[in-house]
């Protein structure tokens, strides 16, 4: 899977593989050769979610494109 800057995608909580409301939503940052930069969807009344990295592997073989 390609993965794109600005792009939302679906994150599944591993820990909880039959709970779906436990997965987040992450919009892509930036990236760099191993590693990709997100930020969550913002809480109700924030205007910035949480910045996070992940691997760039883990996250082409996890993550769900979601569309708009």
């Amino acid at each position: 899977m390609k993965l794109e800057i600005g792009k939302d995608y679906l994150l599944p909580n591993t820990l909880y593989p039959d709970d779906r409301s436990k997965d987040r939503r992450v919009r892509i940052t930036g990236m760099d050769r191993k590693v990709v930069y997100l930020e969550t969807e913002p809480p109700p009344g924030d205007s910035k979610g949480a910045p996070l990295s992940f691997s760039r592997a883990s996250m082409r073989r996890l993550a769900h494109p979601v569309e708009r």
